[in-house]
């Protein structure tokens, strides 16, 4: 039975399976999950530095996919999820006071020295895999600016990377 499941969810559109997660059917936010929850724990976690705060921010993004109103715009289900968990692990990595303790020194250094938005923006296209127009749309920004943003930020990285010390 469980595999019928999974069968009959696998055919539902991201549409309909958006509307069956605000009516918040568990099933229903369980699929949603399954679908696109790896993806936003890995752009949650590249945003707070941190598995804890990755794993609250999904938690709240989900939830509030769950229970928000809709403003009116029509998203897909995809998008809506990453902009939430993209907004959430960004105010969690604000309240941040104290480096994480699960924190490396290295290459997470040269993302954590990057303003917010160009952090969360190189998170979604190098580890959510999103392109130049997806970003857009969840960072709520022009396609020209995701561009710029994604070159300042992939050339500040160079910078530092190869800067000595």
């Amino acid at each position: 039975m469980g595999a019928e499941e999974v069968m009959q969810w696998g055919d539902v559109t991201e549409a309909d399976l958006r509307d069956a997660v605000e009516s918040f059917g568990v099933v229903a936010v369980s699929e949603a999950y399954r679908r696109h929850g790896p993806a936003a724990f890995n752009l949650a976690r590249a945003i707070t530095q941190d598995a804890v705060q990755a794993e609250q921010a999904v938690v709240a993004a989900f939830v509030r996919l769950a229970t928000d109103e809709r403003n009116g715009e029509v998203q897909t289900l995809r998008v809506e999820l990453l902009n939430l968990t993209r907004r959430c692990a960004g105010d969690l990595a604000k309240q941040r006071t104290a480096p994480s303790p699960l924190h490396f020194v290295g290459s997470g250094d040269v993302f954590r020295t990057l303003p917010l938005e160009a952090r969360s923006m190189l998170a979604l296209a190098v580890v959510a895999r999103c392109g130049d127009t997806e970003i857009a749309q969840i960072m709520g920004s022009d396609t020209s600016v995701v561009r710029r943003t994604l070159l300042m930020a992939l050339g500040r990285a160079r910078e530092l990377l190869d800067s000595p010390g």
